[in-house]
C-alpha cells in the first residue's frame, strides 16, 4: 500500500493528522501537528516590536492637505526645467523614484496628470512646487 501523504511504498501505520486518520509511512508518521515541537517566542510585553530602522527616529509628519490646492497648469514645464537644472536624465529620475520613464515622459509632456503620491515624490526630489492655490481661492482671501 502507498502512504497517503507522500505516496511511497513502505510499511504503513494509522496516524491522526489534524483530526483525520491517515495511513502513512514512518517518514510521514511524525507529521502530526500535535506532536511537532513548539517554538518558544519571547516578547517583551512592555513595548511593541519595532520594524523601522533603529538609527532613524520615527517622526509622524502631518500629511499634506490637497483640498485647497490644484495641479499647476504648467506642471510639465516646471518638472522638465527642474530636472534639467539638476542635470539628471529622465530615465535616472524614473529609476530613483521607482516609476517607468515612459510615465514620467508623459507627465512632462502633460499628456498625463500625476496622482498626489507622485506629485509629492517629484516635489520632494526636485525641490519644486507643482501644486498651487486656484485663482478664485486667492481672490477670496484678498
Amino acid at each position: 500500500m502507498e502512504c497517503e501523504i507522500c505516496g511511497k511504498n513502505k510499511p504503513l501505520r494509522y496516524v491522526d493528522v489534524a483530526g483525520a486518520k491517515l495511513n502513512v509511512c514512518s517518514d510521514c508518521g511524525s507529521y502530526n501537528p500535535k506532536e511537532r515541537p513548539k517554538f518558544n517566542r519571547t516578547f517583551n510585553n512592555n513595548r511593541k516590536p519595532n520594524f523601522v530602522n533603529k538609527n532613524k527616529p520615527v517622526v509622524n509628519k502631518p500629511k499634506q492637505d490637497f483640498t485647497e490646492l490644484i495641479l499647476a497648469e504648467d506642471y510639465g514645464k516646471r518638472l522638465a526645467q527642474a530636472r534639467q537644472k539638476e542635470g539628471i536624465r529622465l530615465e535616472e529620475l524614473a529609476r530613483e523614484l521607482f516609476m517607468p520613464a515612459s510615465f514620467l515622459n508623459k507627465v512632462e509632456n502633460q499628456k498625463l496628470k500625476p496622482d498626489n503620491g507622485t506629485i509629492l515624490k517629484l516635489q520632494k526630489r526636485l525641490n519644486i512646487k507643482l501644486m498651487e492655490k486656484p485663482p478664485e481661492v486667492e481672490e477670496k482671501k484678498e
